[in-house]
């Protein structure tokens, strides 16, 4: 609901009073709510976009999504959410941080300017390079550290004027811009000097302005941290206390943490934490104070508790401790800084107080993973299997499906076996015939096996990626506390001797595409390739089957259950190959018809004025009524329907041309499933623009070029066999064999072919001698040759 819409309906509800009914009114108190829930969020310095909550970024000073408004509550995913708490929120106190909270937005007075540009060089140029505190600080690194101080963040000095002097501490942004800085007084032993004139800013120091020759009053809000620009390049733990004095002395004593300093302790609220994103924060609080640990426990920080002990008093830093070897926290001081400064927070003593918190928190369906493929110009690896030991049965644009065979026994998928870090978080848990998503324990075994496998294929680099991978969770359905993982479950993990068998997955399958699928598209295609595959097997157990010239019984040759109407143009064919070619729509009348033509084999049946055979020799006595008596059939109809039946040969090539052209563009067959009752595949489609093409086979010839001559034909076998495949070659060398046969019988006298043909004992001889024709050729003496010996 937008603004426009906002008021529309305020307006609505506000001046229209007319008689309406118990839903109207219902809807109208919902939309109230609505709109009070609306105005309670924005109260707090938040806008409502439809059902986004944006906050305006302190950096940029552009809105960002920090949240969404859901039916009875709303969700920050963001970090910077004050006075609300990230995680899920109610429209009222019970979630706030100060329920007394009022957004207020300073006005700049109108004597002053926000428009303060300085750049590095010019607070270089207008500053001198010593000051009290620096020459303090060097000493004592020459002391204590036996080096000369480093200087990390530029501090200057002051060249006049009752700052003289004095330090000035630099705020420079993430990006490197110059903001301004602080300016502080110290003593000679590195004590601030506490009076009315030891503090002030570069923007606003009269002596600095006259300098840089600027003469309005400026106002400038400070919303980066002090050593915010080291944060760019940097992959080390951020350590944040209040005073950037203590952030210049630590960086000196432990150069391998990002020191970063508020500028007092209310300010840590003002600042812009998007800089924090995807890095380990631990916040190191004056002694005795509670506010920096709420904001801790708010924003998923680390905080120190080092300096909360009796004998340290309220007000000091860890500054007044780093140097003190009398301090009773020295030793725990700095093997806390060194575990910090190594990477290690658990010495952190707060840690223990950190939670899982584990919620979850959408229902987003949407393919969902969290590890990237490459780390800082660096391939991860994030998987690993052992398929290259398996067969391959089938392979389309975007599966390769393995040998069934391979893959089951007893039942269970005894496939190839992957080990992947890349796992699909959104995915639904089977559950009693409904879907959810992962519980707790669920999630913490699968980010413990992402972890570990990410170990085991990436040694160098594997922490670095896994932490930076966390991050990508704050889009996911899943809310955690990424510090607890960090510090408590990453160490267990990390030091498992585990098998990492159990982490395993088993797949008849492997993806071969490059595009990117949602999870319902990469489903759709994986049902699509394993149909081909399986109608791969069926196409060609089919074409076995013609091969042997008999009839097809669909559920044992083509294993299609007959309750399972999934390859209605196989089943078809088969169905009309069985009536028209064999002579039998079932395997019952099959059997029957087989009878009789055994039984008629070896002697011929008279048949009122039909002839079955070729044979002249007509036995009076071997009727029906034997025919009945040897076979058991008793119906007349029947043993007439099959003695009489002729096979439909053009019927035959037919389907033949079929069932190879679906072999030959298996790949490209579409699967057409059922929109209504029970959703599946049904059939299959494949288009005719889709056959491979050849100039052999993909000619439109006229009924004169449909025959070749033998000649033409061998010529054709010799010529760039490589652009045509297996069955294509077969087919040329049939019609060869097929040929040379006929060249031969053309070639004898009338009388001695009409001998061939009448006795099948002088066919068979010539076939052996005169040409190897392919079984099939059988057809072709049968219908093509008599038409030559009646030409003749």
């Amino acid at each position: 609901m937008d603004k426009t819409e906002k008021k529309y309906y305020k307006k609505d509800i506000k001046y229209f009073n007319f008689e309406i009914s118990n839903s109207e009114l219902d809807t109208l108190q919902n939309i109230k709510n609505i709109l009070n829930n609306i105005d309670y969020i924005e109260s707090k310095g938040f806008q409502i976009k439809g059902r986004y909550i944006l906050k305006r970024s302190q950096s940029d000073n552009r809105q960002k999504v920090v949240g969404q408004l859901n039916e009875s509550n709303f969700f920050f995913f963001s970090e910077n959410v004050y006075p609300f708490k990230s995680g899920t929120n109610y429209f009222d106190n019970s979630t706030l941080v100060d329920p007394n909270y009022i957004h207020y937005v300073k006005e700049s007075k109108q004597s002053e300017s926000t428009d303060f540009d300085v750049s590095f060089e010019q607070y270089f140029e207008v500053t001198k390079q010593d000051s009290v505190f620096t020459n303090w600080l060097n000493e004592t690194t020459k002391k204590l550290l036996n080096k000369d101080s480093e200087n990390y963040f530029d501090l200057r000095g002051v060249y006049s004027g009752y700052m003289e002097n004095a330090v000035c501490f630099p705020f420079i942004d993430f990006d490197g811009n110059f903001v301004t800085a602080q300016i502080i007084k110290y003593d000679s032993k590195g004590s601030r000097i506490k009076s009315q004139f030891s503090q002030n800013w570069f923007h606003s120091y009269k002596n600095i302005k006259t300098s840089l020759e600027l003469e309005s009053k400026y106002s400038v809000p400070v919303k980066c941290f002090f050593g915010e620009n080291y944060l760019k390049d940097s992959s080390n733990i951020v350590a944040i206390v209040e005073a950037p004095k203590t952030a210049s002395i630590l960086k000196e004593v432990y150069p391998n943490i990002d020191w970063l300093a508020t500028a007092g302790e209310s300010q840590i609220s003002n600042k812009d934490l998007s800089v924090l994103e995807d890095r380990t924060v631990v916040l190191f609080p004056d002694a005795h104070t509670t506010k920096w640990t709420e904001f801790a426990a708010e924003n998923n920080f680390y905080c120190s508790n080092i300096l909360d002990v009796a004998d340290v008093p309220k007000g000091q830093d860890i500054a007044d401790h780093i140097f003190d070897d009398t301090s009773t926290i020295y030793s725990k001081l700095h093997d806390q800084l060194q575990a910090v400064s190594e990477g290690i927070i658990d010495t952190v003593d707060s840690l223990n107080e950190l939670e899982f918190n584990f919620k979850v928190v959408g229902e987003a369906q949407d393919y969902f993973t969290i590890v990237s493929p490459n780390y800082k110009g660096k391939n991860v690896l994030l998987s690993i299997d052992n398929a290259k030991d398996f067969e391959v049965s089938f392979t389309d644009k975007l599966f390769a499906i393995y040998k069934k065979e391979q893959c089951e026994a007893e039942g269970k998928l005894q496939g190839y076996e992957v080990y992947s870090s890349q796992i699909d978080w959104h995915r639904p848990v089977v559950e009693n015939g409904g879907f959810r998503q992962m519980n707790e324990q669920e999630f913490v075994f699968t980010l413990q096996g992402c972890f570990r496998i990410l170990k085991e294929l990436n040694p160098k680099i594997y922490l670095d990626v896994f932490r930076l991978s966390l991050d990508r969770f704050k889009e996911s359905n899943f809310s955690f506390n990424k510090d607890y993982v960090l510090a408590s479950l990453v160490p267990k993990w990390d030091n498992h001797s585990r098998d990492l068998s159990v982490f395993k997955k088993v797949r008849d399958w492997k993806f071969l595409g490059k595009q990117s699928l949602t999870r319902k598209e990469f489903i759709k295609e994986l049902h699509n390739s394993r149909y081909r595959a399986n109608l791969s097997i069926k196409a060609n157990a089919f074409n076995d089957v013609l091969g042997e010239n008999r009839f097809i019984d669909i559920e044992t040759d083509l294993l299609i259950k007959s309750n399972y109407n999934t390859f209605k143009k196989l089943t078809n064919l088969a169905k009309e190959w069985n009536e028209f070619v064999i002579g039998a729509k079932t395997y019952k009348s099959y059997v029957s018809k087989e009878k009789i033509t055994r039984c008629t084999k070896n002697a011929a049946a008279h048949i009122s004025s039909s002839i079955y055979t070729a044979s002249k020799n007509v036995q009076s006595n071997f009727n029906y009524s034997k025919i009945a008596e040897i076979t058991g059939i008793k119906n007349r109809n029947t043993i007439k329907t099959f003695l009489e039946f002729e096979p439909n040969m053009q019927i035959a090539e037919r389907i033949k041309n079929d069932i190879f052209f679906i072999i030959e563009n298996i790949r490209d067959a579409e699967p057409v499933r059922q929109l209504i009752g029970r959703k599946g595949i049904i059939d299959f489609d494949i288009k005719i623009a889709d056959l491979k093409d050849s100039s052999v086979f993909s000619q439109a010839l006229g009924l004169k070029d449909a025959f070749i001559t033998l000649k033409q034909a061998k010529n054709l076998s010799k010529r760039n066999k490589e652009q045509y495949n297996t069955e294509q070659l077969q087919a040329i060398d049939n019609e060869i064999n097929n040929l040379e046969f006929l060249e031969v019988l053309s070639d004898m006298p009338t009388k001695k072919r009409e001998q061939i043909m009448n006795d099948q004992s002088q066919r068979n001889k010539l076939l052996e001698k005169g040409a190897k024709a392919p079984a099939e050729l059988e057809v072709k003496i049968n219908t093509v040759v008599p038409l030559m010996v009646a030409n003749y």
